[in-house]
C-alpha cells in the first residue's frame, strides 16, 4: 500500500491523504490546477507532468518539479552559473547539451515543452548538481528569473524534503509500519489510527508553538509527547475539571524539551533560508 499526501509546507499541515495499492501511479493524485492560483507547487520526479504544469500556469499557479532525467525539451536560451549565456545551446534538445553546460555548477535555461495535444509550453529548466549523485538535477519551474535566481529555485526545492521527513516521523513515532494481519480492513484501520495518532503529536507541536513563541521540532515533539498525553486522555475520560491544567503542563513540558536545536542554522543554511519563519514566533 502507499499513502500520496498533499501538505501545507508553510503551516507543516496535512491537507490530504489518499491510500491506494503500491501499483497506484503517483501523477493521477496530483491536486487540480485550479486550487493552485497563488501557490507554489513542489513535486518529486514522479508527479512530473508536462501537460499538468502547463495547466496549472495558465490556473495562474507557480510549480518546482523534478524532471526525469530522460528530459529533452528544446533549448531556447541557457545562461552558466556565471550569468553568462551560453549562446551554442540555442534552439538544440537538452539532451545535446549535456556534455557543454555538465561543468557548470548550476545552468538556467529557457525550454519548450511539446504537450501531448500538440501545444508547446514554455518555461524555466534549472540544472545543478546533485550532491549525492554527481550528475544534473533538473527543476522546472514558471518561477520568473527576475525575481527568483537559479540558487533560489534550488534553495526552494530543498524545502519538498520536509515532506520526506514527514513520512519518517510516521513510521518512526506513530507505529505506521508494516502490520502482522492479511485482513485488509483491520491493516487500514490500523494505519489510519497511526495517522490519527501522528497528527494529534504535531497538532500538540504547533499548539506550543504559537502559544509559547518557541520554535518546536515536530520529530522532538512526537518522539517525547507521550510522557504528557496519558495525563491529557486521563483527564478527558475521568477528571474533565483537571484538562487545563494538564494541557498547560503539555505545553510547558514541550516548549522545554522539543525545541529546535538550531534556529539560526535554520535560518542560515536551512528550510529558513528563504526569509521564512516558525509560524508564531517572533520575526
Amino acid at each position: 500500500m502507499e499513502l500520496h499526501v498533499n501538505m501545507d509546507l508553510l503551516t507543516e499541515a496535512v491537507n490530504e491523504v489518499v491510500l491506494t495499492p503500491d501499483t497506484a501511479a503517483e501523477a493521477q493524485f496530483l491536486p487540480p490546477p485550479s486550487e493552485r492560483a497563488g501557490e507554489l507547487l513542489l513535486g518529486d520526479r514522479g508527479y512530473f507532468d508536462k501537460n499538468y504544469l502547463a495547466t496549472v500556469h495558465r490556473a495562474g499557479g507557480s510549480f518546482i518539479v523534478r524532471g526525469k532525467a530522460n528530459l529533452n525539451p528544446l533549448v531556447r536560451r541557457a545562461f552558466g552559473s556565471d550569468g553568462q549565456e551560453i549562446k551554442s545551446g540555442r534552439g538544440k534538445p537538452l539532451k545535446e547539451l549535456a556534455g557543454r553546460i555538465g561543468w557548470h555548477t548550476v545552468v538556467d535555461l529557457d525550454v519548450r515543452f511539446t504537450c501531448d495535444d500538440g501545444t508547446t509550453y514554455a518555461c524555466r529548466l534549472v540544472t545543478h548538481r546533485h550532491p549525492r549523485e554527481g550528475k544534473p538535477r533538473y527543476l522546472v519551474t514558471n518561477l520568473d528569473r527576475a525575481q527568483f535566481s537559479a540558487e533560489q529555485v534550488a534553495d526552494a526545492y530543498r524545502l519538498r524534503w520536509q515532506i520526506e521527513l514527514l513520512f519518517k516521523e510516521w513510521k518512526s513515532y506513530a507505529n505506521l509500519r508494516a502490520f502482522a494481519t492479511g485482513n485488509a480492513a483491520i491493516a487500514e484501520g490500523l494505519i489510519w489510527a497511526a495517522l490519527c495518532a501522528a497528527t494529534l503529536k504535531r497538532y500538540c507541536a504547533h499548539m506550543t508553538q504559537r502559544i509559547t513563541g518557541v520554535a518546536i521540532s515536530t520529530r522532538r515533539a512526537a518522539m517525547c509527547i507521550h510522557h504528557v498525553l496519558t495525563d491529557i486522555f486521563q483527564s478527558l475520560l475521568h477528571a474533565p475539571k483537571r484538562l487545563a491544567a494538564m494541557m498547560t503542563r503539555a505545553i510547558d513540558y514541550l516548549s522545554k524539551n522539543a525545541r529546535r536545536a538550531h534556529p539560526q542554522r535554520d535560518a542560515q543554511t536551512g528550510r529558513l533560508k528563504l526569509d521564512l519563519r516558525h509560524v508564531g514566533t517572533a520575526p
